[in-house]
């Protein structure tokens, strides 16, 4: 079950203008006031009365940094963010032919909940009938691609067993061309590593909370044997072993978000998570026109861009 409350009271239908700073303000407050359980999966939509982002509007006056500043402070305070969408950039426009004016006033906000459960959901945007505004159609798809692309993780160079199955990769003689020779061995070192329990981002965080419970444990002890050596040097070896984990953990975080800047501070994983998740939403491709027609499934699209490049 997904909630939906509208960006300009609470309902999905509606056309609401909100034109005075003062009434845009309330707005705000009541929205993050309301908004539901950040563990269940919800949305925010209709009609902002103000944009993110200087490219989301042409023509007019220029945004001032407060105008700008007060969605972005709302899509903060209520930790949501902008979902895909395809179609139309500009949502509303003046109808002038003198001095036209089109900005992207309506728009979907998700948390991450909603990513969580719907990582490929994405939103159209019409072309207005007989309004100013353009509709926002909400797409729920469950659709997934059929495989997910091999990446190295940078911490698996310390995990037990990594470099007994590099030199075994590459100290296969062959009579292959140096280059086929490489490639057969980096294929064979991704099917190798494939294998390993400690290959999956789920082995980092299982075994975090197991130390963590393990910790737990070992501390409720030493409160009533404080100076016993066996507890004591239990705990020491957790602690440094849930150091390496959560230094790895770190590092695939990173790695994933491609945040150099995550080694500068305190790393809010949650924060980053988020980032993750409407990257993914973003970097995926929800419908493709060509001259053979409309597709919006992934087996479709794919088929259109590799007939496309045949074709080439």
């Amino acid at each position: 079950m997904v909630s939906a409350f509208a960006g300009v009271g609470f309902g999905i239908s509606g056309e609401v203008s909100v034109p005075v700073a003062v009434e845009r303000s309330s707005l705000w407050n009541h929205l993050i006031d309301s908004i539901p359980p950040l563990d269940q999966p919800w949305i925010i939509l209709g009609d902002f009365n103000c944009c993110r982002f200087e490219t989301e509007k042409a023509g007019g006056s220029c945004l001032s940094d407060s105008r700008l500043g007060e969605l972005n402070n709302l899509v903060f305070k209520c930790g949501v963010q902008d979902l895909s969408s395809t179609g139309l950039l500009y949502t509303w426009c003046n109808q002038r032919l003198n001095s036209p004016i089109y900005i992207k006033l309506d728009r979907i906000l998700v948390n991450t909940a909603l990513l969580d459960s719907l990582p490929l959901a994405y939103y159209k945007v019409e072309p207005p009938f007989g309004s100013n505004h353009s509709p926002l159609i909400f797409i729920s798809t469950h659709a997934k691609p059929t495989s997910a692309r091999f990446k190295f993780k940078n911490y698996w160079i310390n995990m037990e067993g990594f470099w007994d199955d590099v030199y075994t990769a590459f100290s296969v003689k062959t009579s292959r061309s140096p280059l086929a020779a490489f490639s057969h061995s980096l294929q064979c070192l991704k099917r190798s590593l494939k294998l390993r329990h400690w290959a999956s981002s789920n082995f980092l965080s299982s075994s975090i909370l197991d130390l963590k419970a393990k910790q737990h444990s070992c501390l409720l002890e030493l409160q009533k044997q404080p100076l016993d050596s066996l507890l004591n040097s239990s705990l020491k070896s957790i602690n440094e072993n849930l150091a390496a984990l959560q230094s790895h953990w770190s590092s695939w975080i990173a790695q994933r978000a491609k945040a150099s800047w995550l080694t500068q501070g305190e790393d809010d994983l949650g924060f980053l998570f988020a980032k993750l998740r409407q990257r993914s939403n973003k970097n995926c491709i929800k419908e493709i026109t060509t001259d053979e027609g409309h597709f919006n499934t992934h087996s479709e699209v794919s088929r259109a861009i590799v007939s496309h490049f045949k074709n080439l």
